[in-house]
Order: C-alpha cells, then sequence, then structure tokens
C-alpha cells in the first residue's frame, strides 16, 4: 500500500511539474526570437565553421544560430566542413536534428539570435543554389 501511495504522490507531482511548464515556439517564418528550448526537430540550411565561428543559418531565414552539441556530433561536423570546404568560411549545407535554445548572454555565441544544440547529422554536402528553394 505505501508503495502504491507514493507512486501515485509521484505521478501527481510529475503531472503538476509538467503543467507548469511551457515553452515559447520559435517561428522561423516570421523570425520571432528564441526565447526557451523547442522541441527537437529536422532542420535544412547552411553551416559555417571556422575560427570563432561555429554557425547554422536555417533556409528561408534571417536568423543565425550558435552551434552546439556533443563532442561527436561536432567533431563529425568539423571533419565533414573541412572536407568539403575550399575557403575559409564557406557555407556547406546540412540537414539535421536539433533543438533550437536561448541566446547566450556571454562568449561568440552571444552574437547570435540563438543557439541549436545539434543531435544528429542526417547530410552535409557542399553548398548549391537551390539548396533552399528545394524546401519551399
Amino acid at each position: 500500500m505505501k508503495n502504491l501511495t507514493a507512486s501515485i504522490f509521484v505521478l501527481f507531482i510529475s503531472v503538476l511539474f509538467q503543467s507548469c511548464y511551457s515553452a515559447d515556439s520559435v517561428n522561423l517564418a516570421n523570425n520571432s526570437p528564441t526565447k526557451n528550448i523547442t522541441d527537437q526537430t529536422v532542420f535544412f540550411g547552411h553551416y559555417t565553421y571556422g575560427h570563432e565561428v561555429n554557425s547554422f543559418q536555417p533556409c528561408l531565414s534571417d536568423k543565425l544560430f550558435w552551434v552546439e552539441g556533443d563532442n561527436k556530433s561536432l567533431e563529425q561536423l568539423e571533419k565533414s566542413y573541412n572536407a568539403l570546404k575550399v575557403k575559409p568560411y564557406q557555407d556547406v549545407y546540412v540537414e539535421i536534428t536539433a533543438k533550437l535554445l536561448a541566446q547566450s548572454d556571454d562568449g561568440f555565441a552571444a552574437s547570435y539570435d540563438g543557439n541549436i544544440y545539434v543531435n544528429q547529422i542526417i547530410k552535409i554536402r557542399k553548398k548549391s543554389k537551390v539548396d533552399c528553394k528545394l524546401k519551399n
């Protein structure tokens, strides 16, 4: 009986906290600012890497995000980027699974519209003129 009561109490507290949480959604189409974490999403856009630059710009958006992620994802992005680029700070096309995060208060990331946490790299290739036109 104690276990059942404890389980019900934990469930009640979990539901209570879940109902109190609200995340502002980010609408890249109308360029609204990023405030909170959104759900994981597939993004299409251009990635740039270099000295003090690690950025992602989604297709059809003027927003620019600082790229974060676990070591494995960031190493894979950097390695693939370096294999594709011809000159420094050249954009490449990427498809990633990621979460949008709030803008940082300090460091290089503070000058970006927000941060994006990369969970998975789906595709990375050289940039072309039709990259974002295909995603309309």
